[in-house]
């Protein structure tokens, strides 16, 4: 009836939409028409349909307003005994008040169980999951009897399932005390609860078990169940009711279940299915929470939906018999996670990061502070797989990077600070002469001086180009130039590099020439060898002979800034090549 009238309602409703609509289409004059309120005909609406028993119940069956809280008590039924509310193949509740809230169309059965005479032993899993480690199947299973356990094989199905039965094994179940942690729609209960965990051969290999009780001899089997690792969630149950009970066994399971409770837990929001916990006496160590919120933490439980946190995980609660909680969230908020980086050790200085641990994308600050009479010669940042990260010096002198999501080394060499006197601060040489003496390429004459207009050696030359390029470790241990035989000279692997990389191949008499002045042709020409250096324009200097072997060099060098000349665009490539010009042509090359 109470559909009936809702539904004239809906009719009535679109009736007078349609004589409103034709009113306006036929009136001689245009009339502005109100548009009827439509929300009361068109609201969502959820239809609950109840069987007691196997019988529809008029009384118990309604339309609701979606996200409705409903209570429905299941009434008695003459001989008979209530077991438990069912929808969608599974037990919901064992208790026969329901409380619920419908946010779609739902069908509920209220199931009682024949109050037999005879009792007879039952088995039956409670719950399937995969253990807490991954690695296991974990069988719940309950029995009327103290001789219980499961039977399985990869091989053997159906009723063929049976102990001592061929490619079967059988083994004994793990009573469960009251010590035992809860899973998931699992029945506890001290006497007649069993559990077993079974490791599979492998991940997707399906077993076929049935739990079994044996009373007096007499074996009795549960539903078989084919299971697989790969498709159980850890502390989901596979299982949401017992199984393998035979009808007409009212008084046996009654027992088993004589005197217990429900806790039943609903997300309220979150992401997971209702999940029941029963329990015997006065007091239940609740569950712990397998609900999840995007963006949110769990808080606790509370009996309210929108109320506060009354219990925590784990806590022990006295209900007064079924108790429903409801998971209540909190916006999540993660701090970033910071790292703690390593400065190496330094000598003759200090290193600081601003902050000391930084988190992924943050922007840490390097003050290098050299002692007194040092300064800073080379400073790197590197990753935890060694490589540099880029750094950039700021206007107070300090050096800044972006904190990379994994720990960082930074490293900092700090160089004696030299002041030649015969190095004045605005000379074209400069800039050069300091970087050659911070990176070991050459030191001064003596401790004041550096001698810039000082001619070079042939060994001194390509020792200066060797140590520019970090000093690369020949393949020859033995000189075959009859001036450079002392393995301990200083410029000796300098002249086995130089030779092996076509460099320079001595002065043709079996001799290098280590003692010999080198000029500018000569140095511009070992520096295009080592970098293989080409030129791309045919323009050069004035003074440089097409042909010369050393044209392409000068005009390589030309082209790339590493020299100018010596004005009059002429090369001077016969002068000799002094000191402060040989800095200054590496320095152009590996630094600007």
């Amino acid at each position: 009836m109470k559909k009936i009238i809702k539904y004239f309602a809906l009719l009535t409703a679109i009736a007078a939409l349609f004589a409103v609509m034709s009113v306006a289409a036929f009136a001689d004059e245009p009339e502005v028409i109100q548009a009827p309120d439509l929300s009361l005909v068109f609201s969502p609406e959820t239809q609950l349909v109840v069987y007691i028993d196997g019988e529809w119940s008029d009384a118990l069956s309604d339309t609701y307003g979606y996200g409705e809280s409903v209570t429905l008590a299941a009434p008695d039924v003459e001989n008979k005994t209530f077991a438990y509310w069912e929808a969608d193949g599974s037990i919901v509740s064992y208790a026969k008040e329901l409380k619920l809230t419908v946010n779609a169309n739902t069908t509920l059965f209220a199931v009682y169980a024949n109050n037999a005479p005879t009792a007879k032993p039952v088995a039956g899993f409670t719950s399937i999951t995969r253990s807490t480690d991954g690695n296991s199947i974990a069988f719940n299973a309950i029995a009327s009897g103290d001789d219980a356990g499961v039977v399985y094989s990869t091989k053997t199905t159906g009723n063929n399932l049976k102990i001592d039965g061929s490619d079967v094994t059988n083994v004994p179940a793990v009573k469960l005390t009251n010590d035992t942690a809860m899973l998931p729609q699992s029945v506890i209960d001290g006497n007649n609860c069993y559990s077993y965990k079974l490791k599979p051969e492998s991940s997707d290999t399906v077993y076929h078990v049935r739990a079994y009780v044996t009373v007096n001899g007499e074996t009795t089997y549960g539903d078989v169940k084919d299971v697989k690792l790969s498709e159980l969630q850890s502390g989901v149950s596979m299982i949401a009711n017992l199984e393998g009970f035979e009808q007409g066994i009212g008084d046996d399971l009654a027992k088993l279940t004589e005197g217990m409770h429900t806790v039943t837990y609903y997300a309220n929001g979150g992401v997971g299915a209702p999940l029941t916990q029963a329990y015997k006496g006065t007091s239940v160590a609740l569950r712990s929470n397998t609900f999840t919120r995007e963006g949110y933490n769990f808080a606790g439980w509370s009996t309210e939906e929108k109320g506060k946190v009354e219990y925590k995980d784990g806590e022990s609660v006295t209900p007064e018999g079924n108790l429903v909680l409801y998971a209540q969230w909190s916006l999540n908020y993660i701090a970033p996670s910071t790292i703690e980086n390593t400065i190496a050790k330094a000598e003759n200085g200090t290193i600081k990061l601003e902050p000391e641990k930084a988190a992924a994308g943050q922007t840490v600050k390097v003050t290098a502070t050299p002692d007194a009479g040092y300064k800073l010669a080379e400073l790197t940042v590197k990753d935890a797989s060694g490589k540099e990260i880029e750094l950039t010096k700021n206007e107070d002198g300090t050096y800044s990077f972006t904190q990379p999501s994994g720990k960082v080394t930074v490293e900092a060499k700090f160089a004696k600070e030299v002041k030649f006197v015969d190095v004045p601060e605005n000379s074209y040489y400069a800039k050069a002469v300091d970087w050659a003496v911070e990176k070991g390429i050459t030191n001064g004459v003596d401790e004041n001086h550096f001698a810039p207009d000082a001619t070079c050696t042939r060994a001194q030359a390509v020792t200066f180009l060797w140590r520019a390029l970090g000093c690369p470790e020949p393949t020859a241990t033995k000189s075959e130039f009859t001036d450079v035989t002392d393995a301990n000279a200083f410029y000796y692997k300098a002249v086995l590099w130089a030779t092996e990389n076509g460099v320079t191949n001595g002065i043709g008499d079996g001799s290098f020439g280590v003692n010999g002045i080198v000029n500018r042709a000569q140095m511009v020409t070992f520096m295009a060898r080592a970098m293989n250096g080409k030129a791309t324009t045919a323009e050069s200097f004035a003074d440089v002979p097409e042909g010369a072997y050393f044209a392409d060099a000068a005009a390589w060098a030309k082209e790339n800034g590493i020299s100018n000349g010596i004005g009059d665009n002429k090369f001077g490539s016969n002068e000799n090549c002094a000191r402060a010009q040989i800095v200054t042509m590496l320095y152009r090359y590996f630094v600007k």
